[in-house]
């Protein structure tokens, strides 16, 4: 963990209300459901998630609050924590020349494994899949992110760290004035 130079900016907590309000729209515009799945935009919603819940990780472990949680990590790449899966996941999939993306000699660019299919890919004796009825695996090369245990409850303890320490309570959505 480091520790910050200085107290965070105004700059910087506008930033993260306005990811806040963004990943927000994307968790409840139903996208990110078993029905969602298909839509030609998840995983346009998906790269915009990892993006903006890498940026709020990489400010929480800047200002000392790093989300260091282990479970779920894949076993066949080394990995610190969940903060640097969705990294590299991150990385994947906006840098598709950074080479992230292979698995043995087979190039895994958003590969999905939906429910319990532990075994959905076998390579050289080197099993792929989701080990959850209720979780959506997705491979980037060897680094699997799960889309609830890891994205999505990565950013739940991101925001608790972050509102903790800077109390950022999003504000409330612009819309019509009431009478």
């Amino acid at each position: 963990m480091t520790q910050p130079a200085e107290p965070m900016s105004w700059f910087t907590k506008t930033e993260l209300r306005t990811s806040f309000l963004r990943i927000e729209e994307i968790r409840k515009s139903g996208i990110l459901s078993d029905a969602g799945l298909t839509n030609p935009l998840f995983k346009s919603a998906v790269i915009e998630l990892l993006i903006y819940i890498n940026d709020l990780m990489q400010k929480a472990d800047a200002h000392g609050q790093r989300i260091a949680v282990t479970d779920h990590l894949p076993d066949n790449v080394a990995l610190r924590d969940v903060t640097e899966l969705i990294a590299k996941c991150r990385d994947a999939a906006c840098h598709v020349s950074a080479g992230l993306e292979f698995f043995e000699r087979n190039k895994f660019s958003f590969a999905l494994a939906v429910g319990k299919v532990p075994e959905a890919v076998v390579i050289d004796g080197k099993a792929m899949g989701c080990d959850f009825d209720d979780d959506v695996a997705i491979f980037f090369g060897a680094y699997r992110l799960y889309l609830r245990r890891n994205l999505l409850d990565g950013y739940t303890l991101a925001v608790r760290a972050l509102q903790s320490m800077f109390d950022l309570q999003t504000p409330p959505r612009s819309g019509p004035a009431a009478p």
